[in-house]
């Protein structure tokens, strides 16, 4: 993270990008971190994404969401297509001076021997090239349980939605401390209730720093709302 930008809070709340018709001034005046998937599907310039930085505040923070030729198309392994999507991925992160990127892998990932081994040698090439934190949001057949110990060997941050169990199943540890990247989906509801909020506060308890992220249509109230609570309590 570049020296201009001040010391982040241990909790960063935030959408996954901007809520319709709404300008990045307005939402960085309620919430101070945005995921956006500017680069999964599209080609932007680095000098725009260099005068978003500019427009922003300074306690705005960045997620970017990687190049769907990294987790899709390239499925991670080694070639021209995983390597443009990762250069492009790589220059937004730049610009934007990301706190995190945030790989999102294709159903076409499984949690097969030689997709763990590209997985595991792309992350350690990536982890080089960059100062941000690395996410992976699992797809297709990975259970929650062997998606946590693969990224805590491959040295990334799993992403986690503390709300997609079922009824009074009580969350899993984290296979060892350390960030947490909390990406609430909202379980197909337009909305997340006041119990949920307290459900996604208690998975914060120990983390000596995490990044939450709502995903769901109502996630402008609903950040916010959790942000306030935070506050609260002195997070």
């Amino acid at each position: 993270m570049p020296a201009s930008l001040p010391d982040r809070p241990r909790v960063l709340v935030g959408c996954a990008k901007l809520p319709p018709r709404m300008s990045r001034a307005h939402y960085f005046g309620g919430l101070s971190l945005l995921e956006t998937d500017v680069v999964f599907r599209g080609q932007p310039r680095p000098a725009s994404l260099r005068r978003w930085r500019r427009e922003a505040p300074d306690h705005a923070r960045f997620a970017v969401v990687a190049a769907a030729a990294v987790t899709h198309d390239g499925c991670f392994r080694p070639g021209p297509v995983r390597d443009r999507g990762w250069d492009a991925t790589r220059r937004a992160a730049e610009a934007l001076a990301a706190d995190a990127i945030v790989f999102r892998s294709g159903p076409g990932v499984s949690p097969s021997a030689a997709n763990r081994d590209a997985m595991r040698a792309f992350f350690a090439a990536a982890a080089a090239d960059v100062d941000a934190a690395l996410v992976w949001i699992p797809g297709g057949l990975w259970t929650p349980v062997d998606a946590r110990a693969f990224a805590a060997e491959a040295g990334v941050i799993a992403a986690e939605d503390p709300l997609a169990r079922e009824p009074g199943e009580p969350p899993a540890p984290p296979p060892s401390p350390g960030p947490r990247y909390l990406r609430v989906e909202g379980l197909g509801r337009r909305t997340v209730r006041d119990d949920d909020l307290e459900v996604i506060a208690d998975a914060l308890a120990d983390a000596p720093s995490a990044w939450v992220v709502f995903a769901h249509p109502d996630r402008w109230r609903t950040a916010r709302a959790l942000r306030a609570r935070l506050d609260d309590a002195g997070d």
